[in-house]
């Protein structure tokens, strides 16, 4: 199981936010898995949610946190920078 903690908190809530619903995906994904009886089907539901939920918090956080868009000082596009997200 994925659990949150304060140490992926980036302090900005929204985004924050969006990093919980991830989490709570990939545990939701983690529990389909680990059924004996899982359906293709389902973990394939479960696979388009996070990636149709992941596409959208780009969208909604890169005008926030992409250099090309913000200013080259947000720490948190600087994270994203150092870890090959952006």
């Amino acid at each position: 199981m994925f659990e949150w903690s304060d140490k992926f908190s980036i302090n900005i809530r929204t985004i924050d936010t969006q990093h919980q619903q991830i989490f709570a995906l990939l545990n939701e994904l983690s529990i389909c898995c680990q059924s004996n009886n899982v359906s293709p089907t389902v973990v394939e539901k479960a696979l388009i949610q996070i990636k149709a939920y992941s596409n959208k918090h780009f969208v909604d956080s890169t005008p926030k946190c992409n250099p090309r868009y913000h200013a080259a000082s947000c720490t948190v596009s600087a994270k994203n920078t150092a870890w090959g997200v952006l």
